[in-house]
Parts: structure tokens; C-alpha cells; sequence
């Protein structure tokens, strides 16, 4: 058989209503843009927790009308039904805080100061393929190993658990809907990647349930998605939540994530730490 007929975007979204999401992102950009100033010029200002959730609020953007069609089974499908986008979830400063501590962890693996499992730097086996891990929640082993253990979550490793800012971050995504409540992720992979590292397209593992990114639906079981080779120093944050017959032998789900309601709302802009 032939390759699948392709249609490169072919969208269901007529023109006029294209030409709206787009204004309406813009606007969400923009103020996003001025709360984010107004955030770093009245340090000061004391705001009640309901004020504080609805300006949070109102710098979110979500964009999940992408659509490319291909023609499977002799049907024309979607393949990125379940793809969304979110913008201005985490603002700037919260970002840097974010990119800081993961510097850090990178420097404490270094040091060998991370569980076994939880810090890989690998020696470059394929040109531009290759890529630092960090993995709290569970150790993912993407090769057969020499001891004939298979591709998957690997259940007797021993990883560090998800540290503090990790939790605030899935805190916000949970609180904020970006996730729904049944998705509280137990597990989470950071990436760092190098100018020229890359990664070939693939379809992540179903030892995790599927579900700022969301791959769902066909989005992440029937399109493949990569990185093409990075022209600067990229850091990806990937939260999964693990099947529940495949996590680790010793796995215990955290406290901190069993009582989250999707109603609730804490700033974060105060809560970050390094727990060392």
C-alpha cells in the first residue's frame, strides 16, 4: 500500500472566524504583557486572593483549533484533535525562577548530588541526538538494556521525588484547568537540549495515561511530534501521570497532590524554594 494522501492544514474554521481567534489572542497577549509589567512596578500593592486569581486569570490564552487532516483507513482524520496551547500560564518572572532551578539541578547532577536514576548526560551515540535528562516520579528507560530489561517505566529504579516548585507548577495547571482534576500528574522529565540535539519524530510510551502543551487524544496517540535541532539552548518540562499498573514497585502517590481542587487558587510568585 501507498503512503497515506496528506492534506497540510486543512481547516475546518472558516476565514472570518480565524480572523477572530487570532484578535483574540493578540488581546490576551497584550495584557498579559501590561499585567506582567504592572506586576514588577507595585511590588507593594496588597491585592485579596479573589483579585489576585482573576488578574492570573485573565492572562491566560488557549488556542486548541489546530487541525491536519490525513486520509487513515480511507477516512480523513484530524490528527491533532486534543493539541492545545496555553499562553501566559506562568509569567515572566515565574519563568526565570523556573529556568534557574533547573540549572541548578542540572549542576547538582553533575555533581552527582541526584538519585541514579533521577540525572543522565549521555555520551552522544547518534549525531545531534542526544539530550540531558532529569526524571523525578519515575525512571523512563528509552533503550533495551544489557540485561534484557524493554524500553518503559523502569520499576525497580530509585528516583528523587518531584520537588517543591514542580508541585506548584502542576498546582497551577490543575487550579487554572489547563489539566482536568482526574490528571494529576505523579511524574515529571525535563529535557535540556543543546544547539544541534534534536529528536525524531515519535509517539510517547503508553506506560503514562494520556492527558504549556497538552498532547491528548489523537494529538498524542496518532501524530508524531519531535524537535528538530535546536538552533540555542532549549529546556522542555514534560508532566506525565503514570499507568497505574506500571508505576514503580515503591511508588507512593505525594500527599500534596491528593487534596487539589480545581476551584482553588495560590500565587505562586512567593512559594517557589529549592528543597536540597
Amino acid at each position: 500500500m501507498g503512503s497515506p494522501e496528506i492534506y497540510d492544514h486543512i481547516s475546518w474554521v472558516d476565514l472570518s472566524k480565524k480572523q477572530k481567534i487570532q484578535n483574540k489572542r493578540k488581546m490576551n497577549t497584550q495584557k498579559f504583557v501590561e499585567e506582567d509589567k504592572f506586576d514588577s512596578n507595585s511590588k507593594n500593592t496588597k491585592l485579596s486572593i479573589e483579585e489576585r486569581k482573576q488578574r492570573v486569570f485573565r492572562r491566560y490564552c488557549m488556542k486548541k483549533d489546530y487541525v491536519c487532516l490525513e486520509r487513515i483507513n480511507r477516512r480523513l482524520v484530524n490528527i491533532l484533535d486534543g493539541l492545545e496551547l496555553h499562553i501566559g500560564v506562568f509569567n515572566s518572572m515565574e519563568q526565570k525562577k523556573i529556568v534557574q532551578f533547573i540549572y541548578d539541578l542540572q549542576n547538582r547532577g553533575r555533581n552527582k548530588e541526584l538519585g541514579e536514576h533521577t540525572y543522565s548526560e549521555p555520551k552522544k551515540w547518534m549525531r545531534g541526538k542526544e539530550r540531558m535528562t532529569i526524571q523525578f516520579g519515575c525512571c523512563y528507560n528509552y533503550a533495551v538494556e544489557k540485561n534484557g530489561i524493554r524500553p518503559g517505566i523502569f520499576r525497580n529504579g530509585i528516583v528523587d521525588p518531584i520537588p517543591n516548585i514542580f508541585k506548584i507548577m502542576i498546582n497551577r495547571l490543575i487550579t487554572s484547568q489547563v489539566l482536568p482534576i482526574s490528571c494529576v500528574s505523579d511524574s515529571c522529565i525535563i529535557n535540556i537540549y543543546e544547539p544541534g540535539d534534536c529528536i525524531p519524530p515519535h509517539i510517547d510510551s503508553h506506560d503514562f495515561v494520556r492527558s504549556v502543551l497538552v498532547l491528548n487524544g489523537n494529538g498524542s496517540d496518532l501524530a508524531k511530534h519531535c524537535i528538530p535541532a535546536v538552533s540555542y539552548k532549549r529546556i522542555y518540562v514534560t508532566f506525565r501521570k503514570m499507568d497505574k499498573e506500571k508505576r514503580p514497585h515503591n511508588f507512593k502517590l505525594d500527599s500534596d497532590f491528593q487534596n487539589i481542587k480545581s476551584s482553588d487558587f495560590s500565587d505562586v510568585s512567593e512559594s517557589y524554594q529549592i528543597k536540597k
